[in-house]
Parts: C-alpha cells; sequence; structure tokens
C-alpha cells in the first residue's frame, strides 16, 4: 500500500510540473505570434533563434 501511496504522490508532481510546462508553451507561443505579427518575423526563425 505505501508503494501506492508513494506512487500517487510521484504522479502528482509529474502531474503539476506538466501543467506548468504546457501553460509557460502557451505563454511563449503567444509571444512568438506576438512577434510574427508586429516585427514581421518568420516563426521558423524564432523557434530556430532559442
Amino acid at each position: 500500500m505505501k508503494q501506492l501511496r508513494v506512487k500517487v504522490e510521484q504522479l502528482r508532481v509529474e502531474n503539476a510540473q506538466l501543467q506548468c510546462a504546457v501553460a509557460s508553451h502557451a505563454v511563449v507561443d503567444q509571444a512568438i505570434g506576438v512577434l510574427v505579427m508586429t516585427a514581421k518575423i518568420n516563426p521558423e526563425d524564432v523557434h530556430g533563434a532559442a
């Protein structure tokens, strides 16, 4: 039973990390969209710069 509790906690931590990553990715995508529209930058150029 303890192993199950440990696994559940590991999955909760992983889930929180993934949710944070998804939120961060959405912000980056929005910023890229702003650059593409305002500075006429090619989206592929933005991704290649990182």
